[in-house]
């Protein structure tokens, strides 16, 4: 059974979601952009791209893991 229950908590919107007894907190593009320092237009199409683990498309939303780690750009080189 899945069971998503929206949360007001500090400045962002908390989702948590039950996945067989497994409960994950999940936050929006939007509020993920204020944390990465990147566009939420951005983090969409990583998602999109499933650069972000553990996201998932809820209709026209995507909910990504509070403590999902930002995927490295590839087009920069380590230095």
């Amino acid at each position: 059974m899945v069971e998503t229950i929206p949360i007001k908590e500090y400045t962002y919107n908390r989702f948590v979601v039950s996945f067989g007894g497994k409960i994950m907190d999940y936050i929006t593009t939007i509020e993920m952009s204020k944390i990465w320092g990147i566009s939420s237009r951005r983090i969409f199409l990583l998602c999109s791209q499933g650069r972000v683990p553990g996201a998932e498309k809820k209709g026209k939303t995507w909910l990504i893991p509070k403590d999902a780690v930002k995927p490295t750009d590839p087009r920069k080189k380590n230095r």
